[in-house]
C-alpha cells in the first residue's frame, strides 16, 4: 500500500510517499518516506559554467599527467572544439522543472568586442529533446537537463577572450561565458627548493597563460630540458607532464650530483627558466645502470631502481642501446634515441618496469 501526500491539486510543491508492507502473517511495516517534486511551469533557466575553454591553437582532446601516450589527438579537429554546456529549469517555488524547448532555439553567440559570432565559426546546436519537448537527461540533483552543443571548427579565426552564449525560450533568458585561449604568453615556473643534496628528487610546476592571462587549454604542449652549467649532469627527469591540465604541467627531478643546472619549461615559443643549485662536497653520483635487476645487456631486464625515470634519460647512460620498450597496459610501447622516428614515445619507467633493450635494426 502507497500513501502520497499531494501538495494540493493544481500546487507545485515537494511531498512524501510511504509504503506500507504487509506480510502473510498480517504483521506490517512502513518504509520511507521518499520525497516526491510536483513541479509548476519553468519560470528560470541557467546554464552552467563550462568545464574547459574552446581552443584557438593545436592542442590535444585527452590529455594525462603521464602515461606512454601521453595526449591522444582527435582525427577531426572538431571533436577537440566541440564544448558542450548544461541547461536547467526551475519553477516559481525553485523545483526543479521541464526544459521548454523548441526544434529550433534562438540560441546566439557574442564575441569579446559585442558582436555576433556567425555560424560558419561557432555553430550552436540543441540535440537533446523528446517527442513532448521536455529534456532527455537529467543532472546531479535529478533536475532535467537538456545540453547546448557549440561547436567551434574554426576557432583558430576567432580572436581569444571571454564569449556569451545566451538562450531565449518562453520569455526566459539565460546567458552563460566561456573562453576562447590564445597561445601561450608566459610561462612561469615555481622556484625549487634550496638545501639539495644528492639522491633528492623535488617537483616544479610551470602555469601557461594566453596573452589575456587565461589558462591555455587542456592538452597545450609543454616541453621540459636541464641544462648543467659545469660539464657533469647534476639533475634527472623521472616524470614530467608533456601537456597541460587547468593551465599546468609538472615535472619531477632526481639530484644524482652536486653542482648547478639550469631548468626550462617551454610551451609554444615562450620559455621559463630557473636555477637549481645543490652545494656540497662531491658525492656517489647515481649510477643508472646499477638501477637495473642485471648488468646490461642487450635484451631483457627489470627496473628496480627506488625512483622513476624517463626513457631518454636512461639510454643516455646504456652502451650500444638506440631502443628501449617497456611492458604496460598489456602491450609494448617503444622509445628511440633517433630524433623524429615515429611511434617512438618517451615514456616514464617506473619501479619494477619489465623492459626490453636493443638497436634500431
Amino acid at each position: 500500500r502507497l500513501t502520497v501526500e499531494h501538495p494540493g491539486a493544481g500546487k507545485s510543491g515537494r511531498t512524501g510517499v510511504r509504503a506500507t508492507v504487509i506480510g502473510i502473517d498480517g504483521e506490517s511495516f512502513e518504509a520511507g518516506p521518499i520525497e516526491l517534486i510536483f513541479s509548476g511551469p519553468a519560470s528560470e533557466l541557467a546554464i552552467a559554467a563550462p568545464s574547459r575553454g574552446l581552443l584557438s591553437h593545436d592542442t590535444c582532446d585527452a590529455p594525462s599527467a603521464d602515461g606512454p601516450e601521453g595526449c591522444k589527438i582527435a582525427a577531426d579537429r572538431d571533436d577537440r572544439d566541440l564544448l558542450t554546456l548544461s541547461v536547467t529549469a526551475r519553477d516559481a517555488s525553485g523545483n526543479p522543472a521541464d526544459v521548454p524547448t523548441r526544434v529550433y532555439l534562438p540560441a546566439k553567440v557574442t564575441g569579446p568586442d559585442g558582436k555576433r559570432v556567425g555560424s560558419d565559426k561557432i555553430a550552436v546546436t540543441w540535440p537533446l529533446r523528446q517527442a513532448g519537448g521536455t529534456a532527455l537527461d537529467t543532472g546531479v540533483d535529478g533536475a532535467p537537463q537538456a545540453q547546448i552543443n557549440v561547436n567551434a571548427a574554426q576557432t583558430e579565426q576567432l580572436p581569444a577572450g571571454e564569449y556569451t552564449v545566451e538562450l531565449s525560450v518562453d520569455r526566459l533568458t539565460a546567458r552563460q561565458t566561456f573562453n576562447v585561449s590564445g597561445p601561450p604568453a608566459e610561462v612561469a615556473l615555481s622556484d625549487p627548493p634550496g638545501n639539495l643534496s644528492v639522491r633528492d628528487s623535488f617537483t616544479v610546476s610551470a602555469t601557461i597563460t594566453d596573452a589575456g592571462g587565461a589558462p591555455v587549454p587542456d592538452g597545450t604542449p609543454v616541453s621540459w630540458s636541464a641544462t648543467p652549467i659545469a660539464a657533469a649532469s647534476t639533475l634527472v627527469e623521472t616524470a614530467s607532464q608533456r601537456r597541460t591540465i587547468n593551465g599546468k604541467a609538472e615535472a619531477t627531478w632526481l639530484v644524482v650530483a652536486p653542482g648547478r643546472t639550469t631548468l626550462r619549461a617551454a610551451a609554444g615559443e615562450i620559455t621559463s627558466v630557473a636555477l637549481v643549485e645543490v652545494a656540497g662536497p662531491p658525492a656517489p653520483p647515481v649510477r643508472l645502470l646499477d638501477q637495473l635487476a642485471a648488468p646490461y645487456t642487450q635484451g631483457s631486464n627489470i627496473w628496480f631502481g627506488a625512483f622513476s625515470i624517463r626513457a631518454s634519460a636512461l639510454l643516455r647512460e646504456l652502451p650500444n642501446a638506440e631502443v628501449v620498450h617497456i611492458w604496460q597496459s598489456n602491450r609494448w610501447y617503444r622509445y628511440s634515441q633517433t630524433e623524429g622516428e615515429q611511434e617512438s614515445i618517451d615514456f616514464t619507467i617506473h619501479p619494477n618496469s619489465i623492459l626490453w633493450f636493443g638497436d634500431d635494426n
